[in-house]
């Protein structure tokens, strides 16, 4: 059995009308993302009700390392994207994503699209109807490639998880919920 990486960050506790604290935004958000059975950019845009896009910092080649959770030979092909999931109205940021890809084992065109378009992993993923199952991950110690940007250490609530196809894992996604997502999540409550 794979145990969940999880991390809450500290989120704030508000108060609603009537002067009843709320429950912080990160267990608000920790109990809706092991309730919703979709992708991270469709929870996303039924949670802020605007569509969202990736803006990618980084997209870059690179080569698996052992040992590794992707089931690769040392030096296979990877792709590293560095990506905020922001909102295309309002350009907010609400998710930072970093996440290595086997182009090889995913077809051309998600492959070529990822690549090439502004649309979210989750996005592409469901309109090119992939049947996908997502297994959450053990820790091992990984060092990050580079610091995170200094908005994302105010995170609300980290993930790490792998996408399957095939029984095969085709992607590994490390998230960073971030602070913008509160005012939204303290709804919720």
């Amino acid at each position: 059995m794979m145990l969940t990486v999880e991390y809450l960050g500290a989120g704030r506790i508000t108060s609603q009308p009537g002067g009843r604290p709320s429950q912080p935004a990160a267990t608000v958000l920790a109990d809706a993302l092991a309730e919703f059975r979709g992708t991270a950019t469709e929870f996303l845009e039924d949670l802020v009700r605007e569509e969202i896009y990736a803006d990618k910092l980084v997209q870059v080649e690179t080569t698996a390392a052992s040992p590794n959770r992707l089931s690769l030979e040392d030096g296979h092909p990877l792709t590293r994207r560095v990506t905020f999931l922001r909102g295309r109205r309002t350009s907010h940021a609400y998710l930072y994503a970093e996440t290595l890809l086997v182009t090889s084992r995913l077809p051309w065109v998600t492959t070529r699209r990822l690549e090439t378009s502004s649309d979210p992993i989750g996005r592409v993923i469901v309109e090119q109807g992939l049947t996908v199952a997502r297994a959450n991950l053990a820790p091992i110690p990984r060092p990050l490639e580079r610091p995170l940007p200094k908005d994302v250490l105010a995170f609300i609530y980290t993930r790490e998880y792998q996408i399957e196809i095939g029984g095969l894992p085709v992607m590994e996604i490390s998230e960073w919920f971030l602070p913008s997502l509160e005012d939204f999540l303290i709804r919720q409550t």
